[in-house]
């Protein structure tokens, strides 16, 4: 892979990671944020810590890569068709 090509796979698969880690942090966190509005006293501390966050990462960097390479290689397949070749 050269460098245009990871370059291109990172601008599919970096907005999707990022994504990725809000939406899971937001439903890790879904309980507690419940019992805060609820009245109920959270220990925030506590919450965060439980968050796997290297497991998380690790898994939406792997999704991500290979969403924005198989994106990458329809890309280039669109690319192929709409080119004739003399």
């Amino acid at each position: 892979m050269n460098k245009q090509t990871i370059l291109l796979v990172m601008k599919k698969a970096v907005p999707m990671l990022l994504f990725y880690l809000f939406f899971a942090t937001i439903l890790r966190l879904w309980e507690p944020i419940k019992n805060m509005f609820s009245g109920l006293p959270v220990d925030w501390t506590a919450e965060f810590a439980k968050i796997e966050y290297t497991r998380m990462l690790i898994f939406a960097v792997l999704v991500s890569v290979y969403v924005g390479y198989r994106e990458l290689k329809r890309q280039q397949a669109r690319e192929e068709i709409t080119q004739p070749e003399n």
